[in-house]
């Protein structure tokens, strides 16, 4: 009888111990139930953050680029138009500075500022004055007697440029080719007197 009570003593101490390890075991599985839930969660949040910031980052990128295409293309359609503008008004210099030349006042004014340049950029010693068809005789004579501080002056009359003054290897050419010559530059002062004139 003693030896069937030790036995049920010590069945129910088995069967304690093994209760006791179930439940911590049971405790033990929930504990790691609830980390891997956390940890799934905690990584998913994170991926979804990775990938809310690529998306971001891409619609960003992708924005920027739409911007800069946008903005390529004004400054295109800008240029082209300034471009056209610049040319139209070169052309347009170029025939008003013709319509001068043909307009007798306007030609004189031409050719006393072509000497007054001579008169300021050129050496001493003889001028050679040619000055194209249009003016006078009695504008050729008076050219040719306006040798600017004592200067002797010889005209070349009947050549195909509107005014040109030379000493030895110096000239002032107030040509319209000579004029016009630096034509970038120009169409740059064109395109800064307008855009001072809309302002």
């Amino acid at each position: 009888m003693i030896a069937a009570e030790r036995y049920r003593e010590l069945a129910a101490l088995i069967e304690a111990e093994r209760e006791r390890r179930l439940a911590a075991s049971a405790e033990q599985a929930e504990a790691d139930r609830r980390r891997a839930i956390r940890e799934a969660r905690s990584e998913a949040r994170r991926h979804a953050r990775k990938s809310f910031g690529d998306l971001r980052a891409r619609a960003e990128s992708e924005a920027r680029a739409a911007h800069a295409s946008l903005e390529t293309s004004r400054r295109a359609r800008s240029f082209a138009a300034e471009s056209l503008l610049a040319e139209q008004g070169y052309v347009l210099l170029a025939d008003e500075l013709r319509r001068r030349w043909r307009d007798a006042a306007a030609r004189r004014e031409w050719i006393a500022a072509a000497l007054a340049a001579a008169a300021r950029r050129l050496p001493e010693g003889r001028w050679r004055i040619a000055c194209a068809p249009g003016a006078d005789d009695a504008e050729l004579e008076s050219l040719a007697a306006r040798g600017e501080a004592g200067r002797e002056a010889a005209l070349e009359a009947g050549i195909r440029i509107e005014a040109r003054i030379a000493s030895g290897a110096a000239c002032v050419d107030a040509s319209l080719a000579g004029l016009l010559r630096r034509r970038l530059a120009l169409q740059a002062a064109l395109l800064a007197e307008v855009a001072e004139a809309a302002s």
